[in-house]
């Protein structure tokens, strides 16, 4: 959500080296939190986040045929 927003760490690329050029930007946006966890939130797994998301998507409409819904 933060990458979409264009304030989230699209310096990922494991290359820690952009993340102090985009603190400022986003400690104005005030993300404080997102400022102080910005390295953490910086190691990106394409991979990861792709099988997460469709993990949540097949779950949530086989949640939603169990229901009827």
């Amino acid at each position: 959500m933060l990458r979409e927003a264009s304030i989230g760490p699209t310096f990922a690329d494991r290359n820690l080296g952009g993340i102090h050029e985009r603190i400022g930007e986003i400690d104005a946006a005030g993300l404080h939190n997102v400022m102080e966890s910005a390295e953490a939130l910086s190691i990106v797994d394409h991979d990861q986040e792709f099988e997460f998301g469709l993990d949540v998507l097949v779950r949530g409409l086989e949640r939603r045929l169990a229901t009827g819904g």
